[in-house]
């Protein structure tokens, strides 16, 4: 009986033996489950916080290149004419070395350089802006030219007329602040109208090597014979599928078939169709860059502004207008007339309402003032104000220095004396 009680006691100091150790193990399990659990959140949130660093670490290393850029003081230089292609029935490019061999310099996508034009029997020194239409760390630049009219004063003309291969251009820049300022994980939409194409094709160069994530373009074409950079398009598309494009063409000849696969479209596009692919809660997360004319932008603008897009992810490129002028600038009030000293010429003259930009203002007194897009983007004009104060008619586009102020878009709130 004895030994029996003693088997009964050895059994339950064993099976106790065995709970205990069943229960340490799951508390070591669970600890284990635990630790790793908190090992793995604690590794996700340290990859997470490397990719964050990594990604402002490049939005630095980028800024820092961007300000360098925009800060790099631009003069006026010759330039020699390499080649010109012809991209359609109207448009020519113009691809520009520097004579010595150099490199020239590289811009941020989506700049341009201003042209000048020297004095013709008749015609005063003139200058215009031109889009940077190839690869920004090409090292040649290369605009391409609408030709805007036939008139024996039209600059346009005198580009795709009288300048050949091996001649000298005086241009200056880069400048401009219309460029890409994407950051990476964001949508980038590239719209354009016509001509206004000329910007976006270093965009779209530029963009497709970055980490956005999606890149799209829209371009819209009067007809065939007008589109120039299609077959570029095509060819980048073909290499790089990251990049999605619709090529919408309003007068579609009969034999262009549109099909679900291709890019080209019919008519014309919308804002409904720029934002169609996009997730609404990614609107935050989407750049749109549009280039073309300033009616066609301000309808597309306003169409993404009631979609829900901000105003501060819409981003555009002014054109100078048919006339020379632009045409959406603040009516000018001059309550009463100003005086206007241009120290260099020693004229004075008298600023009135009839006036719609003291730029307009030197010229009808025979001040010879720089200028190129007309409307603020370029620079081309900027004087320095010695004496007095100035409004502008609408906001400029160009980052001025110091007491500079741009004639162009600006006209005196008092008495003025300008460096001109």
């Amino acid at each position: 009986m004895q030994a029996f009680r003693l088997m009964i006691f050895e059994w339950f100091i064993y099976i106790s033996a065995l709970f205990v150790a069943w229960g340490v193990s799951l508390v070591l399990w669970g600890g284990f489950q635990s630790w790793r659990s908190n090992f793995r959140a604690g590794l996700k949130l340290e990859e997470r916080m490397d990719i964050e660093v990594r990604v402002l670490e490049n939005n630095l290393q980028s800024t820092q290149t961007v300000e360098s850029i925009l800060r790099r003081p631009t003069h006026w230089q010759d330039c020699q004419v390499a080649r010109i292609e012809q991209e359609s029935n109207d448009v020519k490019s113009f691809y520009l070395v520097d004579p010595s061999g150099e490199p020239l310099s590289s811009f941020l996508p989506g700049q341009h350089i201003v042209v000048q034009r020297p004095e013709h029997p008749g015609f005063p020194q003139d200058s215009r802006c031109y889009s940077l239409s190839d690869e920004c760390l090409a090292g040649y630049w290369r605009i391409s030219v609408k030709r805007q009219s036939d008139r024996l004063e039209s600059f346009s003309r005198w580009l795709h007329d009288e300048i050949s291969i091996g001649d000298s251009l005086k241009v200056r820049g880069p400048s401009g602040t219309f460029f890409m300022k994407a950051i990476a994980e964001e949508n980038v939409v590239l719209v354009s109208a016509g001509i206004g194409i000329t910007p976006m094709i270093p965009m779209m160069l530029h963009a497709i090597g970055k980490r956005y994530r999606s890149v799209r373009f829209f371009g819209q074409f009067r007809d065939p014979e007008h589109m120039p950079f299609v077959q570029s398009i095509l060819k980048i598309g073909n290499q790089h599928p990251s990049l999605r494009s619709q090529i919408w063409i309003s007068r579609v000849p009969d034999n262009i078939f549109e099909t679900a696969q291709s890019i080209f479209r019919s008519g014309k596009f919308t804002a409904d169709n720029l934002t169609s692919s996009i997730p609404t809660g990614e609107f935050d997360r989407t750049s749109f860059y549009l280039c073309g004319p300033i009616p066609w932008q301000e309808q597309l603008t306003q169409g993404l502004i009631d979609r829900g897009v901000r105003i501060d992810k819409i981003r555009f490129e002014h054109f100078e207008s048919s006339s020379g002028e632009p045409t959406n600038t603040a009516p000018v009030t001059i309550v009463a007339p100003k005086q206007v000293k241009f120290s260099k010429t020693g004229m004075s003259a008298s600023f009135d309402s009839s006036c719609p930009s003291l730029l307009h203002c030197a010229s009808r007194n025979e001040v010879g003032i720089d200028s190129g897009c007309r409307v603020g983007s370029c620079g081309a004009c900027a004087v320095r104000m010695l004496e007095g104060k100035v409004r502008y008619t609408r906001d400029p586009q160009f980052r001025t220095k110091g007491s500079e102020i741009l004639p162009c878009i600006c006209v005196p709130e008092t008495d003025l004396v300008v460096e001109a």
